[in-house]
């Protein structure tokens, strides 16, 4: 089937296509030619203006129409009529021809074709395609209609999304480039607190310890120094030193853990966990480490650890909770952190209407550091049921 016999000729403007419809609308079917009446015949006419009418108005919107519309026969792919975006979109007018050759530059029918689909379907079908000789990207709608000579043809509908495309993917870009850049200060931070922490443990708590052992020494060597009228006694000084050296491994453990640089994640982990109970005796702790450590970038060794920190504390503060469970372990190619606790849950929902007061800080401060770190954090509580933190990180094949 060619253009010629029911499409339109590729060289046809709106006012040739409308005289083409015209010439079927003029003619007859066997039961009209029977009926000379005046009366019929005058009816008939009447019919005529109007369906020609109602044609140009359609033309006449159809052509108009800001996004590319086209008809094709779906069943032998012959393009019937274009308006002029598609026309303007490929450069000529492709009425005649067939859709494969002239709007996508195939020798053979589309392996995306839809002709199938909505001849079967008989329903709008939506999707989206890049086309290679406009090189814009469409958002398409298909939609099967009942042509004037009785044929089903596909109505076709292509919005021109490439700006937006481009907008998408440039935002998307910018995230990257954001979420790589926070990943870089947060590194960056964390070396800083890891170059204080030795330098406040390497020097002041250094000097602190000798004086502390100088004290001491002096203490034992002068038997009646106990009491020094009038001032402090050298035992006074020793206890007052103590208590600098533990405020100063505090500010050392918070800055950085040293036990995470000298003995590893997993130990540091465990370090925290007896801390924990220390504090927390009514709450039962459990680790589990289905992984061997090497496996663990550097990287994100400290994420998890400062995680599984906040994590402790929300637990011991407003769980009310008698078991803690903490799970690191190795799912398909990505590292997880598992935490759970049996306590008394609450709507996650609601996380954003949690004061400072509430575990809401916290939370939200463990998915950022884990979307910081590269991964993607998962909130599951319900009232009396407990909470389950869950942290994925993708690993990078060795």
């Amino acid at each position: 089937m060619n253009g010629t016999e029911h499409g339109t000729h590729p060289d046809m403007d709106l006012e040739q296509k409308g005289r083409m419809m015209e010439d079927i609308f003029e003619q007859k079917s066997p039961e009209q030619d029977g009926d000379k009446t005046p009366g019929r015949i005058l009816e008939q006419n009447q019919a005529k203006e109007t369906l020609k009418l109602q044609w140009r108005q359609f033309t006449t919107l159809f052509d108009n129409f800001a996004d590319s519309l086209y008809v094709i026969d779906p069943r032998t792919y012959e393009i019937l009529l274009v308006n002029k975006a598609l026309e303007n979109a490929v450069g000529k007018n492709p009425a005649g021809g067939l859709c494969y050759k002239e709007l996508q530059g195939l020798d053979t029918p589309c392996d995306f074709c839809t002709n199938e689909t909505t001849l079967r379907e008989k329903s709008p079908y939506t999707w989206e395609y890049s086309n290679p000789l406009t090189g814009r990207t469409y958002h398409m709608t298909d939609q099967i209609i009942n042509w004037p000579d009785g044929r089903d043809v596909k109505f076709s509908v292509a919005v021109d999304v490439t700006k937006r495309k481009e907008i998408e993917d440039a935002l998307r870009k910018s995230e990257e480039r954001l979420r790589l850049l926070s990943r870089r200060l947060a590194e960056a931070q964390e070396t800083e607190r890891k170059r204080l922490a030795r330098e406040l443990h390497d020097s002041i708590g250094g000097k602190l310890t000798g004086i502390k052992f100088g004290v001491e020494k002096a203490m034992r060597q002068q038997a009646s120094a106990d009491d020094t009228p009038g001032g402090m006694s050298l035992k006074d000084v020793a206890s007052m030193i103590r208590d600098a050296i533990e405020a100063t491994r505090r500010v050392c453990n918070e800055l950085r853990p040293v036990g995470l640089d000298d003995l590893g994640l997993f130990t540091a982990i465990k370090g925290e966990s007896r801390r924990f109970q220390t504090i927390y005796s009514d709450i039962q702790t459990t680790l589990a480490f289905e992984l061997p450590e090497d496996d663990i970038p550097e990287v994100l060794s400290i994420a998890i650890f400062r995680i599984v920190q906040e994590a402790l504390n929300n637990i011991g503060k407003h769980s009310n909770a008698r078991l803690a469970r903490i799970g690191l372990a190795k799912k398909w190619n990505c590292l997880e952190l598992k935490i759970s606790d049996d306590g008394q849950g609450f709507v996650p929902e609601q996380i954003d209407h949690l004061g400072e007061q509430d575990h809401g800080m916290g939370l939200r401060g463990i998915q950022e550091r884990t979307e910081l770190s590269g991964g993607q954090c998962t909130l599951w509580s319900e009232p009396g049921r407990g909470t389950v933190i869950r942290a994925l990180w993708r690993l990078n094949s060795r």
